[in-house]
């Protein structure tokens, strides 16, 4: 393991014992956007199961999704995955949405900013957007990163303004198919001969470290400046 591999598996750590929970959070019309690591709960199974039913389309897979399933993900592949953290986005100590990091390169120093999503519509606008940069600027600033990307598909407008909002920038686009199964389908890249008929695309997006060092300072403060009371 190198210095640069440690530094993101204790901050993951650190982040998932609470360590960071009183810089993980900012006053936001009125009240308080906070980044909280998600449980193993029952309850959070099913708040979770519930959000990803209501928005299959923003997903690479669709399956059946159920409280059981959800749950043994958050447990193997979340809570006792040291390389992982998903955290539930709360406004006013409601849960809104989650985000997470994930994906660990150590050839290239860089994250993937995954499972970002909003569960319901409560708080203004930009809590989203609120806790997208406060978790960019967590991952900069404590976990070592040189760079930060995520996936979105070239048709979803929205997301991608919402990403390039949160500084990112398009450097990639790879053909997509779909594939069904017994209880929905995957979205995988095509292959060359597929590729001509490819039914999407998915861009990917990236964050540099420098980029994000070049940014003027207060970035989130300028956020909460727009909104209105």
């Amino acid at each position: 393991m190198t210095m640069q591999d440690g530094t993101f598996y204790r901050a993951v750590a650190a982040a998932k014992n609470g360590a960071y929970a009183a810089t993980l959070q900012r006053p936001l019309a009125g009240s308080v956007v906070a980044l909280k690591p998600v449980d193993a709960s029952p309850e959070t199974a099913t708040m979770l199961t519930g959000w990803r039913t209501q928005n299959p389309d923003a997903h690479l897979t669709k399956f059946a999704a159920t409280p059981q399933r959800t749950l043994g993900w958050l447990h193997e592949q979340v809570v006792e995955n040291r390389g992982r953290i998903l955290f539930l986005i709360t406004f006013g100590g409601a849960s809104v949405g989650h985000i997470g990091l994930t994906d660990y390169d150590a050839s290239n120093n860089s994250a993937h900013m995954a499972d970002t999503m909003r569960g319901v519509a409560a708080g203004p606008r930009p809590v989203m957007e609120a806790a997208a940069r406060m978790l960019i600027s967590w991952a900069f600033e404590e976990t070592g990163i040189d760079s930060l990307w995520t996936g979105v598909f070239s048709d979803n407008y929205r997301a991608i303004n919402f990403f390039e909002r949160c500084m990112m920038l398009t450097v990639g686009s790879a053909p997509m198919s779909r594939h069904d199964t017994e209880d929905g389908w995957y979205w995988a890249e095509a292959d060359d001969d597929a590729a001509a008929l490819s039914q999407r695309h998915h861009n990917t997006m990236q964050l540099t470290s420098e980029r994000f060092n070049g940014l003027a300072a207060g970035w989130f403060d300028q956020l909460v400046e727009g909104v209105h009371h």
